[in-house]
């Protein structure tokens, strides 16, 4: 079992809104609050909670930039698609079955823990 520090309940706060943040989000929003950490410690804790299944990472394919998206035991997360908005990072869960006949049209098997439909949400509109 690993430690908690102050700085690992901030970060774990952070990710835990409905939206895809980047290590850079969390570490702006921190030091923007005062908090004085390193980034190698969101890195450190951010391997922690991948391997225990409690986030998923995200790569943009455009940016290729790696974002975070908080799951915890909600792990229904890996098998549905997710709208993001490329302005706020506003998540939307898609339903499960949305894709199950393109799948079995097509003998495809869609990767739903790393893909992600991106667009802007109406309020960023």
């Amino acid at each position: 079992m690993a430690y908690n520090t102050q700085n690992r309940k901030l970060i774990l706060e952070y990710i835990k809104q409905d939206k895809y943040v980047s290590v850079s989000d969390i570490y702006n929003e921190l030091t923007n609050r005062g908090k004085k950490i390193n980034k190698s410690t969101i890195y450190r804790y951010i391997d922690y909670l991948e391997q225990e299944k409690l986030i998923i990472r995200h790569i943009d394919t455009n940016t290729k930039k790696t974002y975070l998206q908080y799951v915890g035991d909600n792990q229904t997360c890996r098998g549905h698609l997710h709208m993001k908005c490329k302005e706020c990072g506003l998540t939307v869960h898609l339903p499960t079955d949305l894709l199950t006949k393109t799948e079995e049209l097509h003998e495809f098997d869609v990767e739903y823990d790393t893909s992600i439909i991106q667009g802007t949400c109406k309020i960023c509109k």
